[in-house]
This record gives structure tokens, sequence and C-alpha cells, in this order.
């Protein structure tokens, strides 16, 4: 037979065959995924697997996403495939609970106005009134909805997160129920002896809308068993018989909020008796058994100060003296906040005051993680420099660096009572007293001030209604906290993930140095500007009668010269942008035959070599 014929044909059955595996894998394998990304950013997390495994609610997703408008943005176009093959990943772990709905709202159309009624919100593209959706609506068969009106893109660490928490939210619709016990006025006071009284703090109310807030006052033989989430502030002068009900339920496996203070910037303390004009000096939190029984310390006699981060202030004693960093008053930014944690993941700004650094005891068994740290050249400073009227110049002036501090931390697995060695006398438990606990779900903050108003919003009254005005996110970080607390364990394993974007850091690198070349000569060219512009002025204040033609004269050849000048510089401007394009239009045909040409040439040359190896091997037999 040719061996022309024998090679078409072949080929021919190879193309058949290629096509066939090709369909058959589409049909019985259409749920297989092989995720080869670096970070897994299509695997789910063994904490969302947990809870799709344990759903046992049907719930409707449905995805709208404006393809038809927004296609051609690509940074929105690929996190959108990321979105829509995770929410596949949901479905189809989910044992059948979870029905996905992927919609297309075109302009004007029904299904625009059904993401409307959703809460899906609409981004303008055009001038028309025409508008792009991409955002996520899910329901569950109670009538529960929750809603992520738009997927915005800086927010993609936390994406697995948010879906995780809406699904848990509505297989799990109860409202969860946060118990405070507080020491500082925070569900406010009323008003005595004429005088009003204060609403309570912005963060209670805004705690109001998403929890079932109860405040218990006295004492607390126990913990209710309905409670979620138990958030302590401030905790002073606390009875036994509380302090028992504490250590039970946090041993038990309760989730707990702490926020423990060395020093209370808003707390007000009565002033001394038979001396009205000066104040007792004010006490720190009482739980250091707690904390030990929990294998952490905070020294309540030293507070946190940091250099880089310190707020800048001015005294009533010298209101007109130029701002001073006070050391203790800090203002912490992304760097200082876990980018793994989803409670401080998301926050820009948080303001801390006075607050304490935490500490993980030697012999300690509990799982201890920083989410919020100093910097590195931060240190300690006494209680006592600030009791009264504390001076940030003689502070700053007496500080000495000693390394990074934690602020907050998460503390979880095993930890021990704080009464190892028995009751407090005439204190009984009914029931079980644990002595030890491998379940603890605690968050430790070492400041109670930053939740006060005072710290991190402004509060407007508007015709009778409280309006706030946050410019910290002090807020934030409550409710994300809660929030993250109030789900189960796997829940809070969740983590904040990698991001889809790859930057080209080469290509980034010489857009920096490119960059900087730039703006130095655009400096240079500022500079000069102002040097002739200083030079034409001197010389219009020496024009005097017969002189004047003769310094008009040099003024236009100082405006010549200037001019010349300019066109030079601009010059080396346009030269500095062209290189830049060029250098990154070189590195970029590179990667481009590297992505799109030089592999398929490498198989197609690994192909041939295969296919001369066995033609000489027939030819020798």
């Amino acid at each position: 037979m040719n061996r022309g014929i024998v090679s078409i044909t072949s080929l021919v059955i190879a193309l058949i065959l290629l096509f066939a595996v090709n369909i058959l894998s589409g049909l019985l394998f259409s749920n297989a995924r092989l995720d080869m990304t670096e970070e897994q950013l299509y695997t789910l997390t063994p904490g969302s697997r947990a809870i799709l495994d344990n759903l046992d609610e049907d719930i409707a997703l449905t995805f709208y996403f404006s393809d038809s408008q927004l296609r051609d943005v690509p940074t929105i176009k690929a996190y959108a495939v990321r979105v829509e093959e995770l929410l596949r990943e949901y479905a189809n772990l989910s044992n059948g609970h979870i029905r996905l709905r992927v919609v297309d709202p075109e302009p004007f159309s029904e299904v625009e106005d059904e993401a409307v009624r959703a809460g899906v919100r609409g981004v303008p593209v055009n001038d028309v009134g025409e508008t792009a959706y991409f955002g996520l609506a899910a329901s569950n068969s109670t009538d529960g909805e929750e809603v992520i009106p738009f997927f915005a893109a800086d927010n993609e660490a936390l994406l697995e997160h948010d879906l995780t928490r809406m699904i848990y939210k509505l297989s799990n619709p109860k409202k969860p129920v946060v118990a405070v016990i507080s020491s500082l006025p925070i569900n406010g006071q009323q008003g005595r002896g004429g005088q009003p009284g204060t609403p309570a703090w912005t963060v209670l109310e805004q705690m109001k809308e998403i929890f079932e807030v109860r405040v218990l006052v006295g004492e607390q033989d126990r913990i209710d068993d309905d409670v979620d989430i138990l958030m302590l502030v401030h905790p002073k002068m606390m009875p036994d018989e509380t302090l028992v009900a504490i250590d039970q339920y946090v041993l038990g496996g309760g989730k707990t909020m702490v926020f423990v203070d060395p020093y209370s910037d808003v707390e007000i303390v009565p002033s001394m008796p038979f001396m009205q004009s000066q104040q007792e000096p004010k006490s720190p939190s009482e739980f250091e058994p707690q904390l030990a029984a929990w294998g952490v310390s905070v020294d309540f006699t030293q507070l946190a100060g940091d250099p880089e981060a310190a707020r800048r202030v001015t005294t009533s004693r010298n209101p007109n003296d130029t701002p001073q960093p006070y050391l203790p008053w800090l203002e912490l930014k992304p760097d200082h906040l876990s980018q793994q944690d989803v409670t401080t993941s998301s926050l820009n700004t948080l303001f801390m005051a006075t607050a304490g650094a935490i500490e993980k005891l030697p012999d300690s068994e509990v799982t201890f993680e920083p989410i919020i740290e100093t910097g590195e050249n931060a240190g300690l400073v006494a209680v006592d420099m600030i009791q009264f009227s504390p001076n940030p110049k003689e502070i700053l002036n007496q500080f000495i660096p000693s390394g990074k501090k934690v602020l907050a931390a998460r503390l979880t697995g095993s930890i021990n009572t704080a009464f190892a060695d028995g009751l407090p006398e005439g204190i009984t438990w009914e029931g079980e007293l644990l002595t030890e606990g491998d379940s603890a779900q605690i968050l430790l903050i070492a400041d109670s001030d930053l939740l006060h108003d005072r710290f991190w919003v402004e509060v407007q009254d508007f015709f009778g209604d409280r309006i706030a005005f946050p410019y910290a996110d002090n807020g934030n970080f409550v409710i994300n906290a809660l929030d993250n607390l109030s789900g189960s364990s796997d829940l809070i394993s969740v983590r904040s993930r990698g991001t889809y974007a790859r930057p080209f850091d080469r290509v980034v690198d010489l857009g920096k140095a490119a960059e900087e070349r730039f703006r130095a000569t655009e400096r240079q060219l500022q500079a000069r500007l102002q040097e002739t512009d200083q030079r034409l002025s001197e010389l219009q204040k020496q024009a005097q009668g017969a002189d004047a033609a003769l310094l008009d004269e040099q003024a236009r050849l100082e405006i010549d010269n200037f001019l010349q000048e300019k066109v030079a510089i601009r010059k080396q401007l346009r030269t500095v942008q062209h290189d830049l394009r060029k250098d990154i239009e070189a590195l970029e045909a590179r990667l481009k035959f590297i992505n799109i040409g030089l592999v398929p040439l490498l198989i197609g040359f690994v192909a041939l070599l295969a296919m001369v190896t066995q033609s000489r091997r027939r030819g020798a037999a």
C-alpha cells in the first residue's frame, strides 16, 4: 500500500480520536477540575468544604454578569471568570443543595429589572443610560436573601470568605446573639441631677443592626447557652460569680472578644475626696489571671508606643506649638494589619490609643496569631508618664525602641481555667466544672478606646437622627470580628486568599525606573522655570526711564533663551518617554514570543524529532 495513503489515513484517524476524546471528556468529566494556580485560587479551603458537606438547606444562586458590556474590559472579564468558576465549584460540592444560574442582564431587559430588584448594583458604561452588572443574589427555601451588589476587584482576597459566609448565613438564618459586659458606658448613660445623658456608642448601635445585642449588668452566675459571642470591654471590678461564668463559657468553646486596657483614655474617674480639682489615677483592666490561664500576658504598667505610627497632637498647655508625635496614640495602616485574617485584611486605617502589648507565655499551648502589630521601631511607655498631664516631647525624649509589639491576637486551641486552685469562697457551680479546654476561639485586643466615638467617627444630629461619619475603620474591625466569630469554626478557618492578578514585575520595574527619570527631568524643568520667572521679575523692577528699552531687550533675550531651553528639555522628556515605551515593548515582545511562538515551536520540534526517529527505525527494519 502507498506509504502516503497510510500516513494520511493515520492522520485522519488521529484527528477523529482527538475529537472523540474531547467530546467524551466533556460529557463524562464536566465537573472535573485541575487547579494549577500557585495559590489554588479555584480550590475551596477545607473550611468551605466542611460547610458544604453539612449543608441541609437548598440555596439558589444567581450570578449577574453583563458579558456583552464588559467583555472588552480584560481585568473585569478575567475576574468574572474566576468568580463563575468558584461558584460552580460550590455547586459541585454541595450535594445538590446549591443551584447556580448565570445570566447576562442586557440593557432595558426583564433580567436587568430582576437584578435591580435583587439589590445588584449597576455601573454606568456609556452616555445613553446603559449599565453593567457584576453581582450575586442568593436565597434559601424560607425566603431568606443575601446579596453581593458588586464584585470589587480590590476585595478579591476575601472572595471565598464572602461566598462561604453568604451560604452559611442562608443555611443558619438565626440572628447571632452577642452578650456585652463592660465597665465603660458603651450603652450610654442616663442623665442625673438635671444633666443630660449620653447616647450609646456608635459601635454598639452598628452592632444592633446585624446582631441581637444583650448588654449584661450586675452579677452573672452563668452565660446563657444561646449566646454566640461574649464581648468583654475593659473588664474590672467584676464579681467572682461573673468571672467564673466567663471562665466556664470560654473553656466550653464559647466565642469571645476581649478588649483589655492598661489605661482607658475615655474612662471618667471620680475626683478625690476633699480635693475636687484632682482626679484619682486610672486603673487598668483587672483580668491578669484569666489571661495567664489562656497562655498570654499584658503588662498593664506599660503602653505600646511607635514613633512611625504615632499621631501628632498639640497640648492644651501649648496649643500654638507645632504638633508633636504622641507615641501612645497610633494610626495603623495595612502594613500593621494582618492580610491573612479576614477581620483586618480589608481595613485601611485603624486608630488605637494607649494600647498595651500582648505576649505569649513561654509554656503556653494556645495557638497565638497576631492580627494587629506596631512597626519594628516600637517600644514601651510607662503608664505613669501619661496618667495626669502627658508631655509628648518628654515621652519622645525618653523613648527607647525595643521592637515590634502585638496589639491584638487570635487565640485558638488549648487553654486552662483561671481557678486551678478551686473556686472562690462561697461560689458554687452547677454542672460539670471545666478545668481545661481545647477549642478556644478568642480575639484579644489590648485597647478599649478604639471602640469610643472619639477615636474613629464623627456623629451629627440631623433632624433628630444621629448620622455617623467614620474617618477610620474601627467600627468595621469590630463588625468584621463579630461576624467572623459568629460563624462556625469552619467559617472562621476560611482566611484571606491570593488574587488573580499577577503583574509582570520586570515590566513594572522598568516603568518605575523610567518614571523616576522622567520626574527628575520634570523637576529640573520646573526649577529652571522658577529661576527664569524670578529673573524676569528682577528685570522689571529695575526698569526705569531711558533704560527701559534696554531692559526690555534684555528681557526678550532672556525669554528667547528660556524658550530654547524649554524646547530642549521637552525633547529630553519625549526621549525618556520613548525609551520607556521601547524598553517595555521589547520585553512584551519577548514575552509574547515565548508564550505564543516558542512553546508551540518546541512542541512541533519534539513531534518532528519523534517522527524522524520513527522513520529511521522503520527504514532500518
